[in-house]
């Protein structure tokens, strides 16, 4: 399975973000419902104008070239951010009725251009806020794991992990699901990365 795709998102205050990725997931091993899946993920952001700005506003006493604490508001705004990722999609039957699966994506090269705020000033003018920014090397990773236990033909629980590790932010999210299918029809596991290169599984 691949995939090439490019994302636009224009928001009301005029700023654009772009997005360019593409990801390729190939069969390693596939028996006796075993199964293990390997591929590649490379993922390109930037946007037109950064939103990274003071947490709080400025005050008299600042001194010159204090690092001032930031934040991105109202919404993230990536800046030359490249990822390139290892994925990995192991699916195990532990029985007729009990199956895990896990998927991850590991980057092993991601860099961005990092905003840092600092105090300045003109001569003895009045202090004000400027930005520079810095080469970002980390190391993105997201993986989601989920059990699956088949109660009747339809009804069955789901319990999943989820653990996400980016540039701005970690989340760790868990839940237990009581799904009843009104259809009966074939459970599929598909697989797919998002445009920031993250990933995520979905039924059908």
């Amino acid at each position: 399975m691949g995939r090439v795709a490019y994302q636009s998102q224009y928001f009301e205050d005029g700023n654009l973000s772009n997005t360019i990725y593409a990801w390729l997931l190939a069969p390693l091993i596939e028996k006796n419902g075993f199964s293990l899946k390997a591929g590649y993920s490379f993922s390109y952001a930037n946007s037109d104008r950064n939103t990274f700005i003071p947490k709080t506003a400025l005050t008299p006493s600042y001194v010159l070239k204090k690092e001032v604490v930031g934040k991105y508001d109202p919404y993230f705004t990536p800046n030359q951010l490249y990822i390139n990722a290892a994925l990995i999609s192991v699916g195990i039957p532990l029985s007729k009725a009990i199956s895990f699966t896990s998927r991850a994506s590991i980057g092993f090269y991601a860099r961005a251009n990092q905003p840092a705020l600092y105090t300045d000033r003109t001569g003895a003018g009045p202090f004000f806020i400027n930005k520079k920014y810095e080469r970002l090397s980390y190391t993105p990773v997201e993986i989601y794991s989920e059990l699956y236990i088949k109660l009747t033909k339809q009804f069955y629980i789901s319990a999943n992990y989820a653990y996400n590790c980016l540039i701005f932010f970690k989340r760790n999210a868990g839940n237990i699901q009581l799904k009843y299918l009104f259809i009966s029809g074939k459970r599929k596991q598909k697989f797919m990365v998002l445009p920031e290169g993250s990933t995520i599984s979905f039924d059908s």
